[in-house]
């Protein structure tokens, strides 16, 4: 891409020099027709530099942002410590519905209470 860049801008300036000599000249060579041209050159030259100066930036955007999608996601957040009393009250809301036998329910509660 710098190569790229680097090439438009001796190309560019090539055409600057050429426009300066094209219209630097005026039919009569006087000192006005002299100044215009370096005036023009000026500017062009000016352009220039900055268009190359826009496109660079904009190319060292695009390499940052391409380094940022290269890392890794962060890992996952780590589990929460459950209290006992929260892991007693999700024991109960799973026998209140259903979802555990009254066998299952005496088990793990006895689990959480010697883990005490």
């Amino acid at each position: 891409m710098t190569q790229m860049i680097r090439w438009m801008r001796s190309a560019a300036l090539s055409s600057v020099c050429a426009a300066t000599m094209t219209f630097g000249l005026p039919a009569q060579a006087s000192d006005a027709g002299w100044f215009l041209g370096g005036v023009l050159a000026t500017k062009l030259a000016g352009a220039i530099k900055q268009s190359v100066h826009a496109q660079e930036q904009q190319a060292q955007a695009m390499q940052q942002a391409n380094q940022m999608r290269a890392l890794p996601p962060p890992p996952p957040p780590l589990p929460q410590y459950k209290t006992p009393q929260q892991k007693l009250n999700e024991l109960d809301a799973l026998a209140a519905g259903g979802y555990i036998t009254p066998q299952e329910y005496k088990a793990r509660r006895k689990a959480i209470l010697d883990s005490l």
